[in-house]
Formats: structure tokens, sequence, C-alpha cells
């Protein structure tokens, strides 16, 4: 079993529970995610100690992922995905 896809499939399914369609009136990507699935996920990992740096698949395999097309399609998905990864990676260093 390929480790690095069966992350990919895993974020793909979180994400996919969210609607990423808009800000819902925040400017702010993080205030925007911030009960996602998506982000709970990172949080989590955090606190248990992992490290998101190993844990993580490249955002941009991420995007290549077939299973996110329909939301890549969303111009909000990837500006608040980019967002939070580039936030939580740093909060984590």
């Amino acid at each position: 079993m390929d480790i690095e896809a069966l992350k990919c499939e895993i974020l793909c399914k979180a994400l996919k529970k969210d609607d990423w369609s808009s800000a819902d009136g925040a400017d702010d990507p993080l205030q925007a995610a911030k009960d996602s699935i998506f982000v709970k996920i990172l949080q989590k990992l955090i606190q248990e100690g992992v490290s998101l740096q190993s844990f993580l698949p490249d955002v941009k395999d991420l995007l290549q992922c077939e299973e996110l097309a329909r939301l890549k399609s969303k111009p909000y998905f990837e500006f608040v995905l980019l967002a939070n990864y580039e936030h939580y990676l740093h909060v984590q260093m």
C-alpha cells in the first residue's frame, strides 16, 4: 500500500465533508475554515505531537487528486486550503 496515496485519500475525504464555496462573511481564510473537518484533523495531529511536515502530503499533490475535482472548481477552496496548510505548518515549526 502506498502510504502517500493513503494520506491523500484520507485528506480528500475530509476536505469533501465541508462546504468550501464561500467565506461565510469571513475575510480571513483561517477563520473561514476553523470549523472544517480538515482543520480539526490538523489540530488533532498537532495535539498528538505528529509532525505535519512529515505527515501531510505536498499541497500540490493533494490538489492534483481527482477526488477533489469538484472542489477545485470553487475559487475559494484552493485559497483557503493553501492558507491553512501554510499556517498550520508554520505554527508547528
